[in-house]
């Protein structure tokens, strides 16, 4: 039976699914404490400058180092992380000014690629907007449409974000009616704005005033 187990750090507590007593070592189990990590530091239930030392993380999770190193690598790659010259991993810190742009940056990225779709894509685009259930997957599609690797890897990267501020935006299905046709493309983009500052907002909202 699967049951969730605690890490202990200090003050800071997040939850780890385990099968039995032990984490699995494999590469799931490293993708999974991955995404754990990355939306708590995202929201910031692990706080700016937090010391994620891989002795006590692998010894909560019942897991040699080398998971734990690999994800902080992981994380360190996704500029979530930094290391010191003691080789010990610190959270990245995040003011609301910064998500903020992270987010424009983001809406710039999708709206530049919604502009020079094809006739197809465009076509493929407005169904999925027709019939689409959860808004991150709209940001799924646009990144499966990015051609260069480079460009695809850099839009990747700000989906962390993008995902967490989907979740934590609670009026998805009311922003969406807005964003049903790219007929108006400037009507479009203006209700994409709407949407994204809606993103951002509930992103901050949920990482400052709910801390």
């Amino acid at each position: 039976m699967n049951k969730k187990f605690s890490v202990f750090t200090k003050n800071l507590i997040f939850p780890i699914i385990s099968t039995g007593s032990v984490v699995e070592i494999n590469k799931r189990t490293k993708d999974t404490i991955t995404e754990i990590l990355t939306e708590k530091i995202i929201t910031g239930e692990i706080p700016g400058g937090y010391n994620l030392k891989q002795e006590e993380l692998a010894k909560a999770l019942g897991v040699s180092r080398i998971p734990i190193r690999e994800t902080l690598m992981t994380l360190e790659s996704l500029g979530l992380v930094y290391r010191k010259a003691t080789r010990h991993f610190f959270t990245v810190d995040f003011s609301a000014e910064e998500i903020i742009r992270i987010f424009q940056v983001a809406l710039n990225f999708e709206l530049e690629s919604i502009r020079n779709f094809n006739n197809e894509e465009h076509n493929e685009f407005e169904q999925l907007l027709a019939k689409v259930d959860k808004s991150y997957e709209i940001h799924i599609f646009l990144n499966s449409k990015i051609k260069n690797n480079y460009l695809k890897r850099m839009h990747m990267n700000l989906l962390y974000f993008i995902k967490t501020g989907c979740f934590e935006c609670k009026n998805n299905k009311a922003l969406f009616k807005n964003l049903r046709t790219l007929t108006d493309f400037d009507n479009f983009k203006k209700n994409y704005e709407a949407y994204y500052a809606e993103l951002s907002k509930n992103l901050i909202r949920k990482r400052f005033e709910d801390a």
